[in-house]
């Protein structure tokens, strides 16, 4: 009879500390991912890109604040921005600041549905169900985020199509609108990618696979995406529960082959929504991808 008596109370006890972890500590667990891709042509130096996605950011994250604004001593050649930045509607002060040393940098982004819509409480049940109707929340000042890093010279690839030279490097890009939200317009940018660059990047804030399959046909070299969370919460040996899109759970976080000529890159990003913030066995994310040459 003690027995059982005691059982109950020893899983609240192990349910309270496990909550604890994942809502105080490792939510806040700012972590550097790194990756090679061989992508670049024989015999090509290295050409390093910083990804950063789903900041979720609110005014008074500091320490996230901080930590994003630290990773310019890094001296990427390039940084990429995959979306959904912000949680409030005073948050995009904070998010221009995090980024200020970044955007000293060559950059482009996406903007995705945590850029246009506040969060809004939801049954946490609801991401077992892909079909469930989508509520938004009220409309956030995404415009002053978005010509913050246009004004800065970061190329916005939003539905669009751009090309920069880095570190003497000529990259072709190609970027949709959120297609979780189905807002990608993928016929505005369609085409085979330029087959003179010296690299193709393709940018999708969700990782949606048919979007991904048309980036791998038109030709991309590298697609970059993020929304997932990595699953935000993740089972040991089991890895995520859901992926939040159409992406297979194998491939909800880091890099991974698409096609046999195409990689893909899914940022464990850097927040949650505030009406979730928890994340097990999967720290906030940013991470440096070393762009190296192919053997072959």
């Amino acid at each position: 009879m003690r027995w059982y008596t005691a059982l109950p109370s020893a899983v609240l006890a192990s349910g309270a500390a496990v909550t604890a972890y994942a809502s105080l500590y490792e939510r806040n667990r700012w972590t550097l991912r790194e990756f090679d891709v061989p992508v670049l042509a024989p015999g090509s130096a290295p050409l390093r890109i910083l990804q950063i996605s789903d900041l979720h950011m609110t005014a008074n994250q500091r320490s996230k604040q901080e930590w994003v604004a630290g990773l310019a001593a890094l001296e990427p050649d390039l940084v990429i921005n995959t979306g959904d930045n912000l949680a409030g509607f005073d948050a995009v002060p904070g998010t221009l600041k995090a980024m200020d040393p970044l955007m000293d940098l060559p950059g482009a982004f996406v903007l995705a549905s945590n850029d246009y819509y506040a969060p809004r409480p939801k049954n946490p049940l609801k991401y077992f169900w892909p079909d469930h109707k989508r509520v938004h929340g009220l409309e956030l000042p995404w415009r002053e985020l978005r010509d913050g890093m246009r004004d800065r010279g970061w190329l916005d690839l939003t539905n669009a199509a751009g090309e920069l030279t880095v570190d003497g490097r000529r990259i072709a890009f190609a970027g949709v609108d959120d297609s979780h939200l189905k807002r990608d317009r993928y016929d505005l940018v369609a085409g085979p990618a330029d087959p003179t660059a010296d690299v193709r990047l393709g940018l999708a804030h969700s990782p949606e696979p048919r979007v991904l399959d048309r980036f791998a046909a038109d030709g991309y070299d590298l697609l970059l995406s993020g929304h997932t969370h990595g699953g935000q919460l993740r089972v040991p040996f089991y890895g995520a529960l859901v992926t939040n899109c159409g992406i297979d759970r194998e491939r909800v976080r880091w890099l991974h082959k698409w096609t046999d000529r195409t990689w893909l890159h899914v940022s464990a990003g850097l927040g949650t929504s505030p009406y979730a913030p928890v994340r097990f066995a999967c720290p906030p994310e940013a991470t440096l991808l070393t762009l190296t040459a192919r053997t072959v």
